[in-house]
Parts: C-alpha cells; structure tokens; sequence
C-alpha cells in the first residue's frame, strides 16, 4: 500500500512495507559483484607482499653468505688451500641446488659439510666442515623468517620433504658461466619455491617460482644474485 505524506512542505513517496524482493536482490548482487572483484585482488596482494619480503629473506642471505665465505678463507689454518669458490660451493651443492634449511646437503643452517681445500693439522689428508654455518654469523637481533608459515628460516620445517611443500622455502643453486669449463667462474643465486608442489627438486618447473629454475643461467639470473667466484 502507497501513501502519501507532506513533509517540509514536499511530498515524499515510501512504501509501508519496506524494500521490494527485486530491490534486495539488486542491492547483494551489486555487493557481490563488489567483492568478486575486490577478494581476488586483495589475496594476489597479500600473496605478494609475502613472496617480496621471500626476496629480502634472499637478499640479506646472500650478503651474509658472502661475508660468511670471506671469513672462512681468512680465517683458515695454514694447512688449507680452500678458496672463496670451494666455501660457496658448499653452500649450493651445484646445480640441483641446496635448500637452507636442510642441515645435511649445505653450511647455511649447520656447519657439517666438507668444504673442498679446507684441511686440519691432525688430518691433512681430509678436507673438514667450516667452523661456523652461516646462520651463525647473522646477529640474534636480525632471525629470518619465512613470511607464509612465520618460523625461523633455518629451521626444518622450512624443507620441502616427500609431499610436503614449503611456499616460501629458499636454497641456493650455482652454474658454471660456461658449461665447457666447469671449474671455470661460477654464477650463485638464491631461489625460492613459488608453487604449492610437493616435489623438492630444484630443476622443476613446477617446483621453483616460475622463470627462478636451478637448470640454467638464464633461470638462476632472475633469482636474487648471490655471487660469482672462480678461485
């Protein structure tokens, strides 16, 4: 039922029932249409800004991973001819690549890998782990975390394992700058896992964020440089 009533000396239309059926569906339809819009946008937002500070996780790896090899080669015995090279070396384990927070395949989260030239007075013969891994050389103060799952990245639950993936888990990969000499000078580079795939291969497409593979030079160039080092 319409009625009139007079007011400020206008005359105002209103319906006593209140809004139409039509008149709702128009109103949520257009909130929803909204929000089709908006929700998608604001996730993609959210998922970058977590894979930008990934990219400053990398960043500040790689100065602390350079400083770290510069003072294993100062600091070394007499006895060992390891050079920058051989330190960097073992924190990529070559091609395939060595994730940081994996304790057993690289120096970033313990100091447990041999580190070819690096030799002891006691035993000449054998060459001998770092006496620090990188993450001891970073300051208390200044842990990197993962950004998607919030814990240290050292820790091992930041290693993609079996089906598990890890988004956000970084490794450190290296390329021969010309493949016919492979002990000539070397391109290192941190990469980040950019998919949700289970595999924990570095040389897979699906694996790696797209264009960061571990598979050639071009791939480890859009990752966050590291290095290059012949001796």
């Amino acid at each position: 039922m319409v009625s009139y009533e007079r007011r400020y000396n206008k005359v105002i239309l209103f319906n006593k029932n209140g809004f139409t059926l039509i008149e709702i569906g128009l109103v949520m339809l257009i909130i929803g249409l909204i929000l089709a819009v908006i929700l998608p946008r604001a996730h993609r937002a959210k998922i970058e800004a977590k894979y930008e500070l990934t990219r400053q996780n990398c960043v500040e790896l790689a100065r602390y991973g350079n400083e770290w090899a510069e003072y294993q080669q100062e600091t070394q015995g007499e006895t060992s001819a390891a050079v920058r090279k051989n330190y960097l070396d073992s924190l990529s384990s070559g091609t395939d690549g060595a994730w940081v927070a994996d304790t057993a395949s690289s120096n970033w989260a313990d100091n447990n890998v041999p580190v070819e030239g690096r030799k002891d007075s006691l035993d000449p013969d054998t060459d001998q782990p770092p006496s620090t891994s990188v993450k001891e050389r970073f300051p208390p103060e200044t842990a990197l975390r993962n950004p998607f799952n919030g814990t240290a990245l050292f820790l091992e639950t930041n290693l993609p394992s079996g089906d598990r993936p890890v988004p956000g888990a970084v490794a450190c990969a290296s390329q021969p700058l010309d493949p016919a000499e492979p002990d000539g000078l070397h391109y290192y580079a941190l990469i980040f896992q950019g998919v949700n795939s289970g595999s924990t291969d570095l040389t897979d497409e699906n694996t790696i964020n797209p264009g960061q593979r571990a598979t050639t030079l071009e791939g480890l160039r859009n990752g966050i440089f590291m290095a290059t080092a012949a001796d």
